[in-house]
Order: C-alpha cells, then sequence, then structure tokens
C-alpha cells in the first residue's frame, strides 16, 4: 500500500492537474500554492536536491525578465507583462525541483512520475466528458471561468466547446491533452497497450474544445514516423492504432457528439473542412485564411522598434497602433523586437535539445515533440509565454535530466 501511495501520490497528481490546467479553484492563482508546497518540501528535504538543469531555466526566465522590464519601461507599458517569468520562478521550477527530490527520496522511477502526470490528463478528460454530456455542470465551469476573470464571450464560446475544468479551454487546455495523447500512444509501445485507449480519451477531450487538435495528432504521427528511434514494427503499430482511433472517432463518436451537441458537431466539422481545404491549396475560409492575412504579420515599422520591441502585446488589438494579432512571434516581436525573439527562441531550442541528444528513446522523442509544436503552435498562440504547454516542457526537461534514474544503492548512501 505505502508503494502505491509513493507512486500516485494525490499530492503530486494535484499539482500536475493544477500547473497543466490552471483550473479556476480560487479567487487567486493556485499555482502559487503548489509553488509554495514546493519550495517548503525542497527546503525540508534538501539533501536529495541535485543539479537537473533547473539552473539553466532560471537563467533562461532571468534574461527575458530583465529584457521585459528593460522593453516596458523604455516604452512606458504594462508592467504586468513581467509577470510571466516570474510565475516560473516561484511555482513551475520549484515543482519540478521537488519531483526530482520526491523521486530520490522515494526511489521511484521517471515512469511512476508519468503514469502521475496521465492520471491528472485523465482527470480532465473525466471532467471534460461530464461537462460535456450535462449543460448545468458546464454552465457552472464556465461561470467559474469567467468569474475568475474570463471574457464575457466565453458564455458564447461555451455553445460550441468548452468543456472541463481549466482557465484555458479555448487553447491550452486542449492543446496539452493533444500532447499527451501523442506521447500516451507512443508510450504504449514501451509500457503497454492500455495506453493506447488512454490516447484516444485524451484526444477526444482535446477536440471538442479545439480543433487544433487535429493538426497536433498529425504532427505528432509524422514525428513518431519520421523521426522517432522507435523500431519499423513498433511504428506501423503505431500507424494502425492511430486508423483506428481516427475511423471509431468518425463512426462512432461523431455521431454521438451530433446527436447531443449539434452546434459542436457542426463547429468540429468545419474544422475538419478547413483542414481538408488547406491540404488542396484551398486557404480562402477559416484559421488558414487568417494565417494567410498579411494585416496579421504587421511588424513595428521603426528599425528600433523592430529590433527592440515596443513593449506590447497586440493581442486583441487594444494597443494604441491599431494592429492585432493572435500570432506568437508577431507578439513577441512587438514586446521585445527580433532581438528579444533570438535570445528567447534560441535559448529554449538549446535547452530542449539536450533531450534529444539523449539515448533513452522517451526522451528523446519528447524533446523532438516539443521543440517541432512549439514553432508550429506559436502561429496559433503565444507560446512562449505562461501556458500549460511551456509548463510541460520545463517540467520535462528538469525531470528527464538525469541520465538514469537513481538506484536502490544510492538510496542507500542518501539515508
Amino acid at each position: 500500500m505505502q508503494v502505491i501511495l509513493k507512486k500516485y501520490n494525490i499530492i503530486v497528481i494535484l499539482g500536475f492537474f493544477v500547473l497543466l490546467y490552471n483550473p479556476p479553484l480560487l479567487t487567486f492563482n493556485t499555482m502559487h500554492i503548489v509553488g509554495l508546497i514546493s519550495l517548503l518540501y525542497i527546503f525540508f528535504n534538501r539533501k536529495y536536491l541535485i543539479d537537473n538543469g533547473y539552473y539553466k531555466w532560471i537563467l533562461y526566465f532571468f534574461l527575458i525578465f530583465i529584457y521585459i522590464c528593460m522593453s516596458v519601461g523604455v516604452n512606458g507599458s504594462n508592467f504586468g507583462y513581467i509577470l510571466y517569468p516570474i510565475y516560473y520562478f516561484i511555482d513551475v521550477i520549484p515543482f519540478s525541483c521537488s519531483l526530482n527530490v520526491y523521486k530520490r527520496k522515494n526511489n521511484i522511477s521517471n515512469d511512476d512520475i508519468w503514469s502521475m502526470v496521465f492520471t491528472a490528463s485523465l482527470m480532465q478528460s473525466v471532467l471534460s466528458v461530464i461537462s460535456f454530456l450535462n449543460d448545468d455542470i458546464q454552465h457552472l465551469f464556465v461561470d467559474k471561468i469567467i468569474a475568475y476573470g474570463g471574457i464575457e464571450s466565453y458564455s458564447y464560446w461555451s455553445t460550441l466547446r468548452m468543456y472541463g475544468f481549466s482557465n484555458g479551454l479555448m487553447f491550452e487546455m486542449p492543446v496539452i491533452q493533444s500532447v499527451l495523447a501523442i506521447f500516451a500512444l507512443y508510450y504504449s509501445s514501451q509500457k503497454g497497450k492500455r495506453y493506447i485507449l488512454l490516447s484516444g480519451i485524451l484526444f477526444f477531450s482535446a477536440v471538442i474544445n479545439a480543433r487544433v487538435s487535429f493538426i497536433i495528432l498529425l504532427i505528432g504521427i509524422l514525428t513518431i514516423v519520421v523521426l522517432s528511434k522507435q523500431k519499423y514494427s513498433k511504428k506501423i503499430g503505431i500507424i494502425i492504432c492511430t486508423l483506428i482511433m481516427l475511423i471509431a472517432f468518425q463512426t462512432v463518436l461523431m455521431p454521438y457528439i451530433k446527436d447531443n451537441s449539434p452546434l459542436t458537431y457542426k463547429w468540429i466539422t468545419e474544422g475538419m473542412e478547413d483542414i481538408s481545404n488547406f491540404f488542396h491549396g484551398d486557404i480562402s475560409d477559416g484559421y488558414f485564411s487568417y494565417l494567410s492575412n498579411k494585416n496579421k504579420y504587421q511588424l513595428p515599422k521603426s528599425t528600433l522598434g523592430l529590433f527592440f520591441g515596443k513593449g506590447i502585446l497586440v493581442l486583441g488589438g487594444n494597443n494604441t497602433y491599431n494592429v492585432s494579432s493572435d500570432i506568437g512571434f508577431v507578439n513577441d516581436v512587438w514586446l521585445g523586437g527580433i532581438t528579444y525573439v533570438l535570445i528567447e527562441y534560441i535559448s529554449y531550442f538549446i535547452l530542449i535539445k539536450s533531450l534529444i541528444k539523449r539515448n533513452e528513446e522517451i526522451s528523446s522523442f519528447l524533446g523532438l515533440l516539443l521543440i517541432i509544436l512549439s514553432f508550429v503552435l506559436n502561429f496559433k498562440g503565444c507560446i512562449f509565454s505562461m501556458n500549460s504547454f511551456m509548463n510541460f516542457a520545463v517540467i520535462s526537461h528538469i525531470l528527464l535530466k538525469n541520465k538514469v534514474d537513481i538506484s536502490s544503492k544510492d538510496s542507500e548512501v542518501l539515508n
């Protein structure tokens, strides 16, 4: 019983749930509670703390913090933009370090940690399905999100999607569910077929919230087939599993969605048509028409602004320059210029690249997936900011930095 509690610690699972989904549990950001508990846990168990690359992330976010402070200060804009790296200092990095302390203290493996990650993601999937099936519960969740600080238009969007309990139901939550669905599919070839079912459940909770999930799934499968270190036979097995999952989604789940939520069904089918049209060269409608709109790529016109930014984000168009764009790269240039973008993107690439160089298949694949998706998803939103995807990237890098898991002998020495 004690071993099970160590491997499925409810506090750790809840920590993952909060950092990956940011649920509106209280009137303030509950990630701070996770960060405080993590810091206290590290302090009282500091003999187990080792360098897992966390100092590199501290340096990474420190550079971003200093740069944003300078950009915002010079341009006299909103100092609220500097909060994003601070959250990593006080919440995400401490939680990541506490995981490694927990591993060493209890002599558990990365597989045990991943089991807790998947448990947290399954909890979110269950909440998504429940809110999909019950309008009252969905309205309760959406009302909590709006009360926490969400925009009023969420009430409209909830007629089409927004199923689950997360402040990021429009983008972050379905993105991380899609990433974990791909990871579970890859994981299944090494750890057991039960992860195939988990992958399907996660994907369903993702696609009923954001149609970009189809794109993420496609990129994930291509990454497995073309770039991963898996054996050819396992790659074929994953392709077959994916095809079966998609067929089941189209023939079983889509009719069920149509009967229970016609508006959601219409919204999903329109997204599938957009993707199909894109591959046939038609980008006249849907989000791909947005991506091809030159107005969404407007950058600061002055040389100084182009290279060092204007200290603002142009999400929503609420700015004096009358520029509106959801594209992450464009917002990053407006915030800190091309110089900021180069510092941020190259540093991130170098950090995550260390996972790819590992001999361990899971670490290598996850590193590849995180790098490829980060730059693709940056066309859909501001990925290089405080969000579920970046939280997962930081946690994964610090968690997998060790070349091997701690051995029983090491554990005896530590004790």
